[in-house]
């Protein structure tokens, strides 16, 4: 994907490999999901400073939030 003019590279997992998918981005802030279902199966927030963004998170992940 193609922010501020520079190409990163997502971390979204072998799982989805020939998926087709659907990326909202606001921002720095990316949702990726499944076109055929919606289903969101990651999140990522992009550091300007770093060529790979690791997820923030992925499906399968215990939930995001106060423990």
């Amino acid at each position: 994907m193609r922010y501020a003019g520079k190409l990163f590279h997502l971390g979204i997992g072998r799982k989805w490999k020939r998926q087709k998918i659907l990326m909202v981005i606001a921002d720095n802030h990316v949702i990726t999901s499944l076109a055929e279902t919606g289903e969101v199966i990651t999140e990522h927030y992009i550091d300007t400073s770093r060529n790979y963004q690791k997820p923030y998170w992925k499906q399968g992940d215990p939930p995001l939030g106060p423990e």
